[in-house]
């Protein structure tokens, strides 16, 4: 009997680190609890001066490390563009490569606070319906589309965000309620800091999105909000991401 104990708690203690041992990564312990995952961060670096300039741009994350990048560099907490160029066709040449824009995933173990701006998306059958109008998804992606010029993003970016969230990560299959928040500017510069030598014009555009099954749920919230931050028009950096 005594042993069969000191075997139960034998286990029970190994699973117990192992436990502990999830939630730590860079010797911060993060608890058990799973992790958001941050969706193709895309960062764009534009150049409209008549020369080619070296960055270094850096992502510091507190709550949460890098899964991914492109072009690839450490995974960590803290992700480190080091000494690359910036084009004036607003490419970027990264250990001879040229690349449209620097990328990354990251898990994320954040509170994502109150539910104040972005859309709420409700789908039945082939019909969706945002602010109380009803659109087929071609209306609906023209409509989400027009909004995203609106907050500033460029057209590539939006046909990028659009292709990757709807066609090929296919965000709206299912029927229900799709919510998509849109993060504070102070949030996203707590939970991803951004670190350049370079002094931009900013526009950081990150989306928490949340999925329930039933619709009508009477949730009202405000269409999200340009949060450009104008410094140096010459130099423009633009990020947009959805956590998952």
């Amino acid at each position: 009997m005594i042993k069969g104990k000191l075997i139960a708690i034998i286990i029970a203690s190994v699973i117990g680190i192992a436990g502990i041992s999830i939630g730590i990564y860079f010797g911060v312990n993060y608890g058990t609890t799973p992790p958001s995952n941050a969706r193709k961060p895309a960062i764009y670096l534009y150049n409209l001066q008549n020369e080619v300039f070296t960055e270094t741009l850096s992502v510091y994350m507190p709550f949460g490390y890098a899964t991914i990048t492109i072009p690839e560099v450490e995974l960590s907490d803290t992700i480190v563009w080091n000494s690359f160029e910036v084009f004036p066709e607003s490419r970027i040449l990264y250990e001879n490569v040229f690349y449209p824009y620097l990328f990354y995933e990251a898990n994320i173990y954040s509170d994502f606070g109150k539910l104040e701006y972005g859309w709420i998306i409700e789908k039945i059958a082939d019909i969706y319906i945002i602010n109380d109008k009803s659109f087929t998804k071609n209306q609906l992606l023209n409509y989400l589309s027009y909004a995203l010029q609106d907050l500033g993003l460029f057209e590539n970016e939006i046909d990028e965000f659009i292709n990757y969230w709807f066609f090929e990560q296919e965000l709206l299959k299912e029927d229900g309620t799709h919510i998509l928040q849109q993060m504070s500017s102070e949030w996203v510069n707590n939970n991803f800091q951004l670190s350049t030598i370079q002094t931009y014009s900013q526009l950081r555009l990150f989306f928490k999105y949340f999925y329930s099954e039933g619709t009508n749920l009477n949730l009202k919230i405000q269409n999200p909000i340009s949060n450009v931050m104008v410094s140096n028009t010459d130099y423009i950096l633009h990020e947009w991401g959805v956590i998952i």
